[in-house]
C-alpha cells in the first residue's frame, strides 16, 4: 500500500468540444424546445456555472426565444433606434445554457450520437 498511485485529471464529465443531446427540465410545458434539443446534436464552447451549448442548425421560429440574448425585445435598440434589429440578433446567437442533470448523451464524437438519435428515431 506504500505505492498507491494517485491518478488525476479524470473527468467523467462532458468537456469544452464535447457534442451533446440535451433535455431542458425547466420546460416541461413547452414540448417542442425538448423536440428539438433531444433530435439535435450541439457542442459545448464554454463552461461556467452552466454548460454554454452551441447549435449549428438554423434554430425554428417558434423556440427562439429560448436561445441567444437574454434581453427583452420590448423597446428599442440604443444604437439603431429600432426594434426589428433586436429581433435578428436573437436568430444569430444558436446557444442556450444547460446544467449537468440536463445533458442526456455526450460524446467526443459527433457520429456517434447522430447514430443515436437515428437509432431512436427508427426504433432501432
Amino acid at each position: 500500500m506504500k505505492y498507491i498511485k494517485t491518478y488525476e485529471g479524470i473527468n467523467d464529465g462532458p468537456q469544452v468540444g464535447d457534442y451533446v443531446i440535451c433535455k431542458k427540465s425547466s420546460y416541461k410545458s413547452c414540448a417542442d424546445i425538448n423536440q428539438f434539443l433531444s433530435q439535435n446534436v450541439g457542442y459545448i464552447f464554454k463552461i461556467g456555472i452552466n454548460y454554454n451549448i452551441q447549435y449549428e442548425i438554423e434554430i425554428p421560429e417558434n423556440i427562439q426565444h429560448f436561445f441567444g440574448l437574454r434581453r427583452s425585445l420590448s423597446g428599442t435598440n440604443p444604437t439603431t433606434g429600432s426594434v426589428a434589429s433586436l429581433k435578428s440578433k436573437v436568430g444569430e446567437k444558436k446557444h442556450i445554457y444547460m446544467r449537468r442533470h440536463e445533458i442526456l448523451e455526450f460524446s467526443s464524437s459527433k457520429e456517434e450520437l447522430e447514430s443515436k438519435i437515428n437509432a431512436k428515431k427508427y426504433n432501432l
